[in-house]
């Protein structure tokens, strides 16, 4: 099952990529270039969207547990004890992969993108995005409703990272690009210095295709 949806995915990620390739060249010719095979940059992604996955999944028995002082050592590793699932931190990506492909744009309308939240968007979420959502509801739309006035966690609040990196995955070797989407979904529901902290993560992805070292699968 994990392996069928993550097929899915990687298909949407991949006409994700020519889409962000075309918009990138028109606007600005590469100077250099880097030539991978698509069987290597599928490894990327397939790597890439794994890790995302399984990291967040592994992370959530730590979650909120440690705020004042840090575990003395970590607990034996278990791989998915209670099998795989869909968690908060991917769903915003997952959801916006699928419209962005089939609606065949990069940058999903701000008034769009509050269809498919209200639509899509209705449990599970905290924090930031909760509020954005709520906000949502009363006729705000991004990026009204990351703004700090309105949605004070957005201030502060992780969501700009952790919910945004398959922008840098659709984006290989083009970081630029990378920074111009996450910007564009993470002002969904932050703002401010939290934004600066996900251009960084957002390069960082774009980045991935560019590693030499073979990412080995999971079987």
């Amino acid at each position: 099952m994990f392996k069928k949806h993550s097929d899915k995915f990687l298909l949407i990620l991949s006409v994700s990529i020519i889409i962000s390739a075309s918009a990138y060249v028109k606007k600005v010719p590469p100077k250099n270039t880097i030539e991978i095979t698509r069987e290597e940059l599928r490894d990327r992604l397939y790597g890439s969207w794994t890790g995302m996955l399984v990291g967040g999944l592994e992370g959530l028995p730590h979650e909120f547990k440690y705020d004042k002082e840090p575990r003395s050592s970590l607990p034996d590793f278990q791989y998915l004890p209670e099998g795989a699932r869909t968690d908060d931190d991917n769903d915003f990506e997952l959801t916006h992969l699928y419209f962005m492909d089939k609606e065949n744009t990069l940058k999903l309308s701000y008034p769009r993108i509050v269809e498919i939240w209200k639509a899509n968007m209705n449990t599970g979420i905290w924090v930031a995005n909760k509020n954005a959502r709520d906000l949502m509801d009363k006729g705000f739309i991004p990026p009204a409703t990351g703004a700090v006035e309105n949605n004070k966690p957005a201030a502060f609040n992780l969501s700009g990272q952790f919910c945004t990196e398959a922008y840098g995955m659709i984006s290989p070797g083009m970081p630029v690009t990378a920074a111009h989407l996450g910007i564009w979904y993470a002002h969904i529901s932050v703002s401010g210095e939290p934004i600066q902290s996900a251009i960084l993560d957002h390069i960082n992805q774009s980045q991935f295709s560019q590693y030499r070292n073979r990412l080995k699968r999971f079987s």
